[in-house]
């Protein structure tokens, strides 16, 4: 890589991995190239080489692993105290020769997991023993389970990939189908995640801190960053969303006022709203387009822009990127705010017209309750709003395939005299490369942000050995 690049300038980074004797060696790594002025790199830090050979076997915590394997003078002097300190010297045989069972807790997973509770009767109880069909797909086998003390039932080991059509059926152990089925949301039952990341850039030996320069950069207040950060995710999403639209010619657009509206005002307002000038929004009158009349109501949100139902939750992906939580999607029905739950009730010969809102624009007349996107249904006149009893349509998530990471390729696909400012943080970033012994090249534009970035590999070879790598470049506006 050259030392110095210039803004939206193609970048091209040859690895190849030697082995003692010189000769390619084949391997699997990432990459990640970033801004390392936003938080200094510690160079010294845990990567997939301190944690093959020297973290997993020592005991205790290992500060600033990556010195032990850098070319300080005194990196192996103090490998040794280590190792006296914290390395394995001896086995301890009696824990091997007689060692007592393990009481298994919990069982490996070994696919998704779907659950809720059955209640019942005048009061709501729940419904002990109660039968529950279960069934996945258009023609997927059927499975009968039995709900538990409290009414509650579990489906597990389910294997899908991506979201999944499925139905539950069920009634009380005599017969009688009015009951109501309260789905689980399908991953409530993990723990929540930390989100506090401690810092390790503490304590350091004077030698060690040469290598983290605190820069002006890097003082750079959260707020600032998150701001780079939210810029640079929304241009992607434009720049996504350029990428899937075609050329037309020109063409003459006509519309005409619907007539009949079965809804009055509120039909008036959803097709006003839902045909906007931004291209964020999406409006469908059912009418002309029979063909969704065959399809589930979560089946034809979904293959809305930007919309996605997963079991019964609806998220809407705006053109705004927030790092806080996402405030959910306002659902209106005929005008009236409504639970999605019940929008999953109905059925799409019930629905005239729906509209997904996603641009600031058109959210701008609900305030911030809009803030999530707005889905905007008219029914049909006489249409019954309530959920069936006994009886749950909804889809499950499964495994996914990784997204792959957006780059701008200027003077391809995105013009190099661009004027909006290119803010992104990390230029590239690719979880797995695959090299042969001949090594391969990675091709990635940089910025408009002239500073220092790092180059940061990770991998291990065919033969099991790990190795890292870092270097850092110079990017300059000129």
């Amino acid at each position: 890589i050259e030392q110095q690049i210039t803004a939206r300038q193609r970048t091209g980074l040859q690895f190849l991995l030697n082995d003692k004797d010189g000769a390619g060696v084949p391997g699997t790594a990432s990459l990640s190239v970033f801004d390392d002025s936003i938080e200094p790199y510690n160079l010294f830090g845990t990567n997939i080489r301190t944690r093959f050979f020297l973290e997993s076997e020592v005991e205790g915590y290992v500060e600033n692993p990556g010195f032990y394997f850098s070319d300080d003078v005194n990196a192996m002097v103090y490998s040794d105290l280590l190792m006296m300190t914290q390395g394995w010297r001896a086995y301890d045989m009696s824990s091997i020769i007689g060692v007592d069972l393990v009481e298994v807790f919990s069982m490996p997973e070994k696919g998704f997991r779907i659950s809720g509770k059955i209640t019942g009767g005048l009061f709501g109880r729940e419904q002990k023993d109660a039968p529950l069909f279960f069934s996945m797909g258009e023609e997927g086998a059927v499975s009968i389970i039995t709900t538990d003390e409290e009414g509650e039932f579990l489906i597990t080991d389910i294997d899908v990939t991506g979201s999944q059509r499925y139905q539950i059926k069920a009634n009380t152990e005599s017969g009688r189908q009015n009951i109501s089925i309260r789905m689980d949301e399908q991953f409530a039952f993990l723990p929540e995640v930390d989100e506090n990341i401690s810092k390790v850039t503490d304590n350091l030996s004077p030698q060690q801190s040469e290598v983290l320069p605190v820069t002006e950069e890097a003082e750079l207040s959260t707020e600032l960053i998150t701001e780079r950060a939210e810029a640079a995710s929304a241009d992607a999403e434009l720049f996504i969303d350029a990428q899937m639209q075609g050329v037309l010619d020109e063409i003459t657009v006509t519309s005409d006022r619907l007539a009949g509206s079965e809804s009055g005002v509120q039909d008036d307002f959803a097709t006003q709203i839902g045909r906007n000038p931004s291209g964020m929004g999406t409006f469908i009158d059912m009418d002309e387009r029979p063909d969704l009349q065959n399809y589930r109501i979560q089946e034809v949100i979904n293959s809305l822009p930007g919309a996605s139902v997963i079991g019964n939750q609806l998220s809407i992906q705006t053109n705004t990127v927030s790092f806080n939580q996402q405030a959910p999607p306002l659902v209106m029905v005929n005008g009236v705010n409504t639970d999605f739950e019940t929008v999953l009730t109905f059925q799409p010969e019930d629905i005239r017209s729906i509209s997904v809102l996603r641009s600031a624009i058109d959210l701008a007349i609900f305030g911030a309750e809009g803030s999530g996107g707005a889905l905007i249904i008219t029914t049909r006149r006489g249409t019954r709003v309530g959920p069936v009893q006994g009886y749950v349509d909804g889809s499950i998530q499964g495994y996914q395939i990784p997204a792959t990471f957006y780059s701008p390729r200027y003077g391809v696909d995105v013009p190099t005299d661009l004027e909006k400012k290119d803010n992104r943080i990390t230029l590239h970033w690719d979880p797995s490369i695959n090299f042969s012994e001949r090594g391969i090249q990675v091709l990635y534009w940089g910025n408009d942000i002239p500073s220092t970035y790092r180059i940061v590999l990770e991998g291990i070879t065919t033969t099991g050995t790990p190795f890292a790598y870092t270097n850092t470049f110079e990017l300059t506006d000129q």
